[in-house]
């Protein structure tokens, strides 16, 4: 067995025999109820449990607004945000602005117009997620937010323009309500 293979094997008994437990035990230190997961509070509204597109089918069937979804969603962010500190940057009056203005054009358009109106834009087909909330992770491009993609040396970093799925997501008429954090390097190192 060469040297190489049995320096890594050493290592890596070490490393799951030693030092994991070790940091485990240096942050049970620090942390004293690492083990106990704090439980959320219970949702207080049913959108909270349905899925994209049944919320948008309500949506453009006008038994829900668009308005009541993205207010019901930002609650329960603002909820849970100091349990699980999980949102890096909100656009909360954004997406209230795009809710109200999907509920106006609700409002005023019937289904059949809207197949036809701007070119078709808010059809069913081109716009199967209308007025439907969505966060996104920060690794990923959002217009004006931040894109650090979990390291400290990027934490100023600003997208310049939307990367192309939120660019889809949004033309398929979701409301961007926050940008969530992501681990170091989005754990590529899993991958490898």
């Amino acid at each position: 067995m060469s040297f190489k293979l049995q320096f890594f094997k050493f290592f890596k008994f070490l490393l799951a025999n030693f030092l994991r437990p070790f940091i485990t035990f240096l942050f049970s230190l620090y942390y004293k109820n690492i083990d106990k997961p704090r439980p959320l509070p219970p949702l207080k509204s049913e959108f909270l449990e349905l899925p994209a597109h049944e919320l948008a089918e309500r949506i453009r069937s006008r038994k829900v607004t668009s308005l009541a979804v993205v207010t019901a969603y930002i609650d329960r962010i603002k909820e849970i945000q100091p349990l699980v500190n999980c949102v890096v940057k909100t656009c909360y009056d954004e997406a209230i602005e795009e809710a109200k203005r999907v509920d106006k054009l609700l409002s005023e358009k019937t289904n059949d117009e809207l197949e036809t109106f701007d070119n078709g834009r808010y059809s069913k087909e081109n716009a199967p997620l209308l007025g439907v909330p969505f966060s996104c992770k920060e690794s990923i491009w959002v217009k004006g937010m931040p894109n650090s993609a979990g390291l400290y040396a990027r934490k100023d970093e600003i997208a310049k323009e939307d990367n192309d799925v939120v660019k889809n997501v949004r033309n398929a008429g979701a409301i961007l309500t926050c940008v969530t954090n992501t681990s170091e390097v989005i754990n590529i190192f899993l991958l490898l």
